[in-house]
């Protein structure tokens, strides 16, 4: 029964655009003579006078003119009757009564035709009867196409959510036949919605029913409907889909709905961020703008996570230039073929530590503020060639701070790693070093130098996230280093923000720390990794601890207690003041452990280190090295 209807919208949908508007146009242009008519007829009790008949032909074309050129001018063809709502009705409504107000204020000036005054009234009654009536049947034979279309093609969906956001999802769904979707129901937690329904789709239960719903329904997919959920909902409806066995995806979080509409094709997967659900930081874009635009910035191992997102949000601010520079050549390709027609951009292929070349670039490009967020940062690797370590972090860190106090460099921001803290690695004392000879080589400068520390990116290249990916898809085993393990995590996004507003506000000698919130556990981590995959943790993917790893900590701290941090304008940054006098010597000991390092004497290099870290614990099996 539904084939003439299918053959029609496939007709209609093959039009143009432009087409389809002048049908449109065509379309009220008769029901506007057809209302102006019955207008008449209901005057005359169906009988119209010869003499009002003639006003009837001599006033047509006007009426039905003035009010079309209404329509157009006043926007009335911009909306989609597929779409049509309360709202387009309330439109109409203010459209089509500009249009008789028009005709009647003609009319009464002119005093040519001397329409009655009942006519108006009725053809405006008939009008938007009649308008409103077509747009309508035009939406329910869509809809009604799109529910007549073959049941083995269409998806069985369960959305969870019947809220704002479920409501615009089901009116989409419905609408648009080419969706090939039936909503069979929706899932809410709140008692008082049960059973109730929304566009006759009925609340059959809450959020702890959806696995016997997926199963009763034959439900082929569910979509989570609540973006403004807090995490640990979240993990929770993500844990009962994954039980239930159907795919599911979400709409995006509350923090990326800017115009805060729901459409269907904003729906997508559910990401590990919106499982650890911190909410996002707000950006101080005038104070950020006012260091970046129209000035150079130099962002070191720009072709890493880090590097690569600060690059982005940078171009973003109409720098001058952007000087990314990283050894890594194929990933700097990338990332100037994507920037290039963005902003100014340069990838220079260097070593950090190549101070000459360093020197040639900071001349050359003249940056006003330079990123150093290049480093080595894999722990374990790094135990085993804890020479490198310092070489590169150490290294780099501290020719490109001498190149650019000489260059006399307004801003030097070092990215830095809460790792960084009672190290127990290397790569974490490598780190505390950087840190150290930032402020030590800032009070003496009028250079603004300092560091900005955090936590774990989510996401990041060879983080824990790609590692549990792999093992996932692989089919496990899932392996963690201990069940107590913890970390901080953030988006590589947030990060950014804060990094570049810490630009923004930071003096020289400070050590910045962002708000990480609260810290995650790894095995919780894994687990949630493997609902969102859609497996049962512990039965379709094993989870298996294979001890902690050298240099490993089982829990971070973010700051030192001596630093007394200080929370910033920006809630989400605080300042680590650290008074205390650096250590007599501390240039020379700092040149000793890199010449150490150079000779690949582990044991008198660690001997220096702790001098100048005494809360760094190495492994002692590293100075056998």
């Amino acid at each position: 029964m539904y084939q003439p209807l299918n053959r029609f919208v496939l007709f209609v949908n093959d039009l143009s655009h432009m087409k389809k508007r002048t049908i449109r146009i065509f379309l009220d242009g008769l029901i506007i003579l057809m209302s102006y008519y019955l207008s008449y007829s209901v005057r005359f009790e169906w009988a119209i006078p010869e003499k009002y008949f003639n006003l009837f032909l001599i006033s047509s074309p006007i009426f039905v003119g003035l009010s079309l050129f209404m329509f157009i001018f006043l926007g009335a063809y911009s909306e989609y009757w597929v779409y049509w709502s309360v709202r387009d009705l309330q439109r109409l409504f203010i459209v089509h009564s500009s249009a008789v107000l028009l005709l009647f204020l003609v009319d009464g000036v002119t005093k040519v035709l001397l329409i009655p005054r009942s006519i108006f009234v009725i053809y405006w009654f008939f009008t938007i009867l009649l308008l409103g009536a077509i747009r309508m049947v035009s939406r329910t034979i869509l809809e009604i196409q799109g529910l007549g279309g073959s049941s083995d093609k269409r998806k069985r969906i369960l959305i969870v959510g019947a809220g704002r956001s479920g409501e615009m999802l089901i009116r989409q769904m419905l609408s648009d036949p080419l969706l090939q979707y039936d909503v069979v129901g929706l899932i809410d937690d709140d008692p008082v919605k049960i059973n109730r329904s929304i566009h006759g789709i009925r609340v059959m239960g809450n959020r702890s029913h959806i696995p016997r719903i997926v199963r009763s329904e034959n439900i082929d997919e569910i979509i989570i409907a609540v973006p403004s959920a807090k995490s640990s909902d979240m993990q929770k409806i993500v844990e009962l889909c994954g039980r239930s066995g159907a795919a599911f995806r979400t709409v995006p979080g509350s923090r990326e709905l800017v115009d805060g509409r729901i459409a269907f094709n904003r729906v997508r997967k559910v990401r590990i961020e919106d499982l650890l659900g911190r909410e996002q930081s707000s950006l101080d874009f005038r104070r950020v703008s006012q260091l970046i635009e129209g000035n150079a910035v130099l962002v070191t191992g720009a072709a890493g996570s880090i590097g690569s997102e600060l690059c982005r949000q940078i171009h973003v601010y109409n720098p001058s230039k952007l000087v990314a520079v990283d050894r890594d050549e194929n990933s700097l390709f990338y990332l100037t073929q994507e920037l290039k027609d963005r902003c100014p951009i340069d990838g220079i292929v260097t070593q950090v530590a190549h101070r000459k070349k360093m020197e040639s670039l900071i001349n050359i490009h003249r940056p006003k503020v330079i990123f150093h967020a290049a480093a080595y940062k894999h722990v374990p690797c790094m135990e085993l060639f804890p020479d490198e370590a310092i070489l590169n972090n150490l290294g780099a860190t501290m020719v490109l701070a001498q190149v650019a106090l000489e260059a006399k460099i307004e801003k030097f921001v070092q990215v830095s790693t809460d790792k960084a803290v009672y190290p127990t690695s290397i790569m974490g004392a490598s780190k505390r070093l950087c840190e150290l000879y930032v402020q030590y080589l800032s009070r003496n400068s009028e250079c603004d130098f300092f560091s900005v520390r955090f936590g774990n990116v989510i996401g990041s290249k060879g983080s824990v996230f790609t590692i549990f990916e792999k093992q996932i898809r692989d089919g496990g085993p899932v392996t963690i280093t201990d069940p107590g393990m913890e970390r901080y995590f953030m988006s590589i996004d947030e990060a950014c923000k804060l990094v570049l507003e810490a630009a923004a506000m930071g003096e020289k000698g400070q050590n910045f720390v962002l708000d990480m919130g609260d810290p995650i556990k790894i095995i919780d981590l894994a687990k949630h990794m493997i609902s969102l995959a859609g497996f049962m943790p512990g039965e379709d993917i094993a989870i298996k601890n294979v001890g902690t790893r050298p240099g490993e900590k089982i829990k971070e701290a973010l700051w030192y207690p001596h630093e007394n941090p200080v929370r910033t304008a920006n809630p989400k940054i605080y300042v680590a003041t650290d008074d205390r006098e650096k250590p007599e010597q501390f240039d020379a000991k700092v040149e000793a452990i890199m010449r150490f390092a150079e000779e690949m004497n582990t044991s008198a290099m660690l001997k220096n280190i702790i001098e100048l870290v005494p809360e760094y614990k190495p492994n002692p099996s590293m100075s056998k090295q």
